[in-house]
């Protein structure tokens, strides 16, 4: 039986530690496995424990090869096994398959789906082609005979999304091929948000109009709050690039008469039957946003947290505490408590720096906040104190919010409360509440 003498991270690799046995070096590791085996000084080691700690070793390395791998670009099933076969044990391989398949790192069927896409709006490919070119990326015959069925679906307008966080600003919807290309270029070769674009997702461009959906849930309970929407492109009429959002109103006054019940029966019960299968144990505030058409409504994402600037507008009609609601949602206790809204309307609009969401200055003095009505609440998004003086610190700089009986009340009192506030090259959108 030999004994650990000496435990030492390595200094190149802060990941890896070196194990000395009898005082002799014996082997490095990952550190998270002297945690996972409890491993200290003093202890004895036989070979058993030994092959334990060997297999994991195995595990570790063949998983973060496939990770790296797939950080530079999406790979099939038969392809990422291939890359791995030729450094390590077929048993670790198949472990390491598991582990993406179950975390979807890998997955044909979306695979294929992708590149279907992008061969057919972008590169214009025909259907022998496209086939040929899933073939060579190793996909399995089923995966690509379900993507090509697909392609009669797929044409413009075209959604090109980021696949990384962008601040709200990597969505881009193109008209035809040229503009395809060139906003692909500008996320994935000259790196336009800063790597976020360095992998993108393609989807189909839906019509309608936006609205945000905002929920509790404890896991087991799902309370959705009021509605609200958002203005995302920073030109009035919804032109130009989008952005972090330009202003909210809630209610939605576009929202349909029985929505309620079409949200309920087809995104929020399949959604939390989705948490109940998957045994995802999440409990806090669920964003959804969606596009309305026809009394039907399309999930065009999911975060796990409030929108901005949803929230400025849903949470100044919220007349229930929220400590006791957030603490229901960590204690699964949310159906016994009511959550209550006030009918009031609320606007908020967002006040932004010239040039966003491009480049834009910062430092500049902000005037006047002071002389706003109390009955405003200003929202600091993009502030600093310097020498003194409030300055521009951001893209979106303050949101100015207001309660009013109706719509045309609230967005009153936020377009007055605009011509009082200024800095230099202070911009806003001037149809906030409209379609």
């Amino acid at each position: 039986m030999a004994v650990i003498t000496k435990i030492e991270a390595q200094k190149r690799k802060e990941d890896r530690v070196n194990i000395y046995v009898d005082e002799k070096f014996f082997m490095a590791i990952y550190k998270e496995l002297v945690f996972t085996f409890n491993l200290k000084k003093g202890d004895n080691i036989d070979e058993e424990y030994l092959k334990k700690i060997l297999k994991d070793e195995m595990f570790l390395k063949c998983k973060n090869k496939a990770l790296n791998i797939l950080s530079k670009a999406s790979q099939s099933e038969k392809k990422i096994r291939e890359k791995l076969n030729e450094d390590f044990e077929e048993d670790a391989v198949d472990d390491v398959i598991d582990f993406l398949k179950k975390y979807n790192f890998i997955n044909d069927g979306e695979l294929a789906s992708k590149i279907v896409n992008t061969n057919v709006n972008l590169n214009k490919y025909g259907k022998n082609k496209i086939k040929q070119n899933l073939y060579n990326k190793g996909i399995e015959k089923s995966a690509i005979d379900e993507a090509i069925s697909e392609i009669d679906s797929f044409g413009y307008p075209v959604v090109i999304k980021a696949d990384g966080l962008a601040a709200g600003k990597g969505v881009v919807i193109v008209e035809n091929k040229e503009d395809a290309i060139s906003t692909l270029k500008d996320m994935m070769v000259d790196g336009a948000l800063d790597g976020a674009g360095s992998k993108v997702v393609l989807e189909e461009f839906l019509t309608g109009f936006e609205c945000s959906l905002l929920c509790f849930t404890d896991g087991k309970t799902i309370v959705p709050m009021v509605s609200a929407k958002d203005h995302k492109q920073i030109f009035d009429g919804n032109k130009g690039p989008n952005t972090g959002g330009m202003g909210t109103v809630s209610p939605n006054p576009f929202l349909p008469e029985g929505m309620d019940e079409v949200l309920k029966k087809d995104i929020l019960d399949p959604f939390m039957q989705g948490l109940k299968d998957d045994q995802m144990d999440y409990r806090g505030v669920v964003f959804i946003g969606l596009m309305i058409e026809n009394n039907q409504a399309k999930v065009l994402e999911f975060n796990v947290r409030f929108g901005d600037p949803e929230t400025q507008s849903i949470l100044l009609r919220l007349e229930s505490d929220l400590y006791e609601i957030m603490d229901a949602c960590a204690t699964y206790t949310l159906d016994q408590v009511e959550v209550k809204w006030s009918d009031d309307h609320v606007a908020c609009l967002v006040l932004a720096s010239g040039g966003y969401p491009g480049k834009y200055d910062k430092g500049i003095e902000i005037k006047n906040i002071d002389k706003v009505s109390d009955d405003i609440v200003v929202f600091h998004a993009g502030t600093a104190l310097k020498d003194g003086k409030l300055v521009t610190n951001g893209g979106r700089v303050l949101n100015v919010c207001a309660r009013g009986a109706n719509l045309q009340e609230a967005l009153a009192k936020v377009y007055e409360t605009a011509t009082i506030i200024t800095f230099d090259g202070m911009y806003y959108r001037h149809d906030i509440g409209l379609r």
